[in-house]
C-alpha cells in the first residue's frame, strides 16, 4: 500500500527541506506498511541515519524512551524524520489522541509500560487536549516529574505561558529542527547515566 503524500507535506518537504516539487513524490516513508514511491538517490541520502560521532561516544549513550502525542501524520512523519537525523538511540512511543495519550501514562504509572524520559506532546489532539494532559501530570504528581516537551503550531504568548505555568519544560513550535531534538535528547541521554 502506498500512502499518498498531502499538501501540508509537500508543503513542508519543500519549505523546510528544500526538496525540489519534481523529488517530493520520490521520498521513502518511514511506516512499515508502506513502500517508497522510487528509490532515488536523493531519496535515499535523505534518510540514511548519520553515522555515530564515535564508539565510544555511542557506548556512553543510555537509549532513550520517547512518547509522543501527535495527532497528524505529516507531523508525525516529520518527527519520525528528525528524529532518525539525531545521533542518539532511541525507542518511539507514538499515541494519536489525548485518551490514548493518558491511557499511556496510566499504564506508565502502574508499572506495567516502561517510564518514558522525554514526551513530546501536541497541544491540539482529540479527545484530551495537551493542556489537558499537562494538568493530568500535575494532579497525579508523577515523581519525578516527567520531561515535558510541548511541540505546537501556535506562537501565542498565551499558550506558551499556560504550557511553562502547566510544568512543561520546553515550547517548540512545529517542525522541531534536528538541533533542537539533538539538544533534547542529548540533555535525556546525560540525565540516565
Amino acid at each position: 500500500m502506498v500512502r499518498p503524500v498531502g499538501l501540508k507535506t509537500y508543503w513542508r518537504l519543500y519549505v523546510f527541506m528544500r526538496i525540489p516539487f519534481a523529488d517530493i513524490g520520490n521520498y521513502p516513508t518511514l511506516f512499515p506498511e508502506t513502500k517508497p514511491l522510487d528509490s532515488s538517490v536523493r531519496a535515499k541520502r535523505l534518510f540514511e541515519r548519520p553515522p555515530p560521532r564515535s564508539i565510544l561516544e555511542m557506548s556512553t549513550l543510555h537509549t532513550v524512551q520517547i512518547l509522543l502525542v501527535e495527532d497528524s501524520e505529516d507531523d508525525a512523519f516529520f518527527f519520525r524524520w528528525t528524529l532518525r537525523k539525531c545521533s542518539v538511540p532511541t525507542e518511539l512511543v507514538h499515541v494519536i489522541d489525548g485518551a490514548a495519550a493518558l491511557q499511556h501514562l496510566q499504564a506508565v504509572l502502574a508499572g506495567t509500560q516502561p517510564r518514558p524520559d522525554i514526551v513530546f506532546l501536541d497541544l491540539k489532539v482529540p479527545s484530551f487536549s495537551g493542556f489537558d494532559i499537562l494538568e493530568w501530570l500535575r494532579q497525579h504528581a508523577v515523581t519525578p516529574p516527567l520531561n515535558v516537551v510541548v511541540l505546537s503550531g501556535s506562537e501565542h504568548a498565551s499558550d506558551m505561558a499556560r504550557a511553562e505555568a502547566l510544568g512543561a519544560a520546553a515550547y517548540f513550535v512545529k517542525p522541531i529542527t534536528v538541533e533542537q531534538m539533538q539538544a533534547r535528547l542529548t540533555d535525556a541521554a546525560a540525565a540516565l547515566t
